[in-house]
């Protein structure tokens, strides 16, 4: 006698039925005899997995190349093979370093059939039992036949043990009670949280302009971050340094100042219209996620570079007095108020420019000298006499800035007799030749004192008798005061009539009709 033994089966996902079947057979008198007894086993569907979705996470580094892969971790309770599949999203128009990225996890599960269910069962956030189930490791979804009706179950857990209370209301769609697959998307924040630094910024200093005493800033500066992307403006103000809590835009000086960027982290501002000044330019900076850098003051100057223009008569003469010495101010060779950004009399601004004042200092010198601009005036003698000479007069604002007009002095001697050894050249003839005083011609001295305020006296010398003409004017060419009377010849001092003329700069012209000489000096007259 012998006995066979045959194993078959009909299984798809560890479900169907097995067959075993033994067969007998033994010799008789009558031939073989055989006998078959066979064994079904039927195996129900039994799916039970559990599935952990990874826990959201932040990456502190800015542009990783690469992130690694995150892990779903399944662990099947039965013969079913689960297949997972990632796709990654990243969200647009975000710059590289704050990305977030959206890793969606798909649960496959082969053994239910395709064809009766192909919807994934998606585990929305918005789910309560989801917000409440996700645990430091991340989110557990538990599939279970707790009750045993053949029908899975799905709950979601923040650890791997069932709960009734962790029991969704989510029902398989397939035929046979199998879930067909899940997803789950887990959020990955790339975080940048450092912020760009501005670079240490140099002191800047613009000239003003002497049309409107103004200037135009232009600043440069750096900024370091992290990063590659390009870094943004974040803010921008000026404030004077003397006052630096109060802080204003660029457009209140500057409507159409502009901003630009070169490359990701050079910048550079012009702003035009700024006063004279010491000023703080403040910056800040952010980067591509929004953190902004601290506020960094550069500071900058708008400062008065240029000096007044002063306006000078060209053409000047002077005559020596009895000493054979001559002071000429510079008063004297004033031709016209000069205004400047920084002139010294605020209170008396430019009425063509309410941002330029009077100027009231200034200086004179012999060309080729140093100027300084306490010299107010110039001492001519005898060694001058006959001889023109080049002279200087600078104009001063309140920084020591100058600048000058240039004046040609003729220098007479008068009725002065000067040595031989002297340069004068006939140009005292009442002194040279008294026996013939007509020779001399009109010799004029300069008004003394000068400046005056109560009285000042003229000195002159008539060389025949005639008529003598006395005429003050203002520098407009304004007659102040007018003597017309008969002198003979000699020398004659007058008083002036200081009471009827006005404060300010003006000249007197003494003239000889009947001979055709004349001779204008100019005079102050003090407040």
């Amino acid at each position: 006698m012998s006995v066979d033994y045959d194993l078959s089966s009909d299984l798809s996902c560890g479900a169907g039925k097995i067959t075993r079947t033994w067969t007998v057979s033994k010799q008789s008198p009558v031939g073989i005899l055989l006998e078959t007894v066979s064994q079904t086993i039927y195996l129900s569907p039994v799916s039970n997995f559990d599935i952990l979705f990874p826990a959201d996470v932040t990456v502190e580094e800015c542009s990783p190349s690469e992130l690694a892969v995150s892990e779903t971790k399944v662990q099947s309770r039965s013969c079913d093979t689960l297949k997972v599949t990632v796709e990654d999203w990243v969200t647009p128009f975000t710059p590289r370093s704050c990305d977030v990225l959206y890793r969606t996890f798909t649960i496959t599960n082969p053994c239910a059939p395709a064809d009766a269910c192909t919807e994934y069962i998606t585990l929305d956030r918005e789910l309560p039992l989801l917000k409440k189930s996700v645990g430091p490791k991340g989110l557990y979804a538990l599939i279970r036949d707790m009750d045993g009706d053949g029908i899975q179950e799905l709950y979601l857990s923040a650890d791997s043990i069932p709960d009734p209370e962790e029991r969704t209301q989510i029902l398989p769609k397939c035929g046979n009670g199998r879930f067909y697959g899940f997803r789950y998307t887990q959020v990955i924040n790339m975080g940048d949280s450092r912020a760009p630094v501005i670079a240490g910024a140099p002191g800047y200093s613009f000239p003003s302009r002497l049309t409107d005493c103004k200037g135009r800033a232009q600043i440069g500066f750096r900024a370091a971050d992290n990063c590659t992307e390009p870094l943004s403006l974040a803010n921008v103000k000026i404030g004077l340094r003397s006052n630096p809590n109060s802080r204003v835009d660029p457009r209140y000086y500057d409507f159409y100042w502009t901003a630009q960027q070169f490359g990701r982290d050079s910048f550079s501002l012009k702003v035009d219209y700024i006063p004279v000044g010491s000023y703080n330019l403040y910056v800040a900076v952010k980067d591509a996620c929004g953190n902004t850098s601290a506020e960094t003051a550069i500071p900058f100057e708008v400062e008065d570079q240029t000096g007044p223009y002063p306006f000078c008569q060209f053409q000047r003469t002077v005559t020596l007095r009895s000493n054979g010495e001559v002071l000429m101010n510079y008063w004297d060779l004033l031709a016209g108020k000069t205004f400047d950004c920084s002139g010294q009399l605020v209170s008396m601004p430019d009425p063509a420019n309410p941002n330029r004042y009077l100027v009231t200092e200034f200086s004179v010198n012999r060309r080729g000298e140093e100027p300084n601009r306490y010299s107010k005036s110039l001492k001519f003698t005898c060694d001058d006499a006959g001889k023109t000479i080049d002279v200087e007069m600078h104009a001063w604002d309140k920084f020591d800035n100058h600048n000058y007009c240039q004046a040609r002095v003729t220098v007479q001697a008068g009725g002065v007799v000067c040595p031989e050894t002297s340069n004068a050249r006939g140009a005292s003839p009442a002194g040279l030749f008294q026996d013939d005083p007509a020779k001399a011609g009109l010799w004029v001295d300069q008004n003394f004192p000068n400046p005056f305020q109560e009285n000042t006296e003229l000195r002159f010398f008539i060389p025949q008798d005639g008529q003598v003409v006395l005429t003050v004017r203002d520098l407009h060419g304004r007659v102040l005061y007018r003597q017309d009377a008969g002198f003979t010849t000699g020398f004659y001092t007058i008083a002036l009539p200081v009471e009827s003329l006005p404060p300010g700069v003006m000249t007197y012209t003494l003239e000889i009709p009947s001979l055709g000489q004349k001779q204008t000096m100019r005079m102050l007259k003090l407040k």
